[in-house]
């Protein structure tokens, strides 16, 4: 339901609670060029509002190493981690990076909406993250997501 007007009655999976997490552990000397969850691993679950529509924001603490880049970006899935994915890692369309040159720690988060949710459905969310290339020093010092029901 979209068209929320003065007297409608809301139903509890109209909005269900917004969900987070974050860990400040240190990750450091990233390697993969491909996406890869951290340790400890970012993730929440969360049930789909009755509009099939959430807004998902990650953020965090990065840093790169003079000549590559950091990307961090959202992943949803079915269920739980094992589940049918419904939105794989993007840092263009939905994910931040930090620029080769931001050597001192840079703190960025980006918000999106994400459509087409079966409402009342069970869904994991986590970060993945990835370098521009396999050597070099850069890294996290925080990471965050947060799912937040949206009509």
């Amino acid at each position: 339901m979209s068209d929320y007007r003065a007297g409608t009655t809301v139903q509890a999976l109209d909005f269900p609670p917004a969900k987070f997490n974050r860990d400040a552990t240190d990750v450091l000397n990233v390697t993969s060029t491909t996406y890869t969850d951290g340790t400890p691993q970012i993730s929440t679950t969360f049930t789909a509002p009755t509009s099939g529509r959430v807004l998902v924001t990650v953020g965090g603490g990065l840093r790169g190493d003079g000549t590559r880049r950091l990307h961090l970006a959202p992943v949803v899935k079915e269920t739980n981690d094992s589940g049918s994915t419904v939105l794989g890692p993007n840092v263009v369309t939905r994910g931040i990076g930090v620029q080769e040159n931001a050597t001192g720690y840079v703190y960025y988060s980006r918000t999106t909406l994400l459509e087409g949710l079966k409402p009342g459905q069970l869904y994991f969310a986590k970060t993945q993250h990835k370098a521009s290339a396999a050597a070099g020093t850069r890294g996290f010092d925080v990471r965050d997501i947060y799912i937040t029901p949206a009509p």
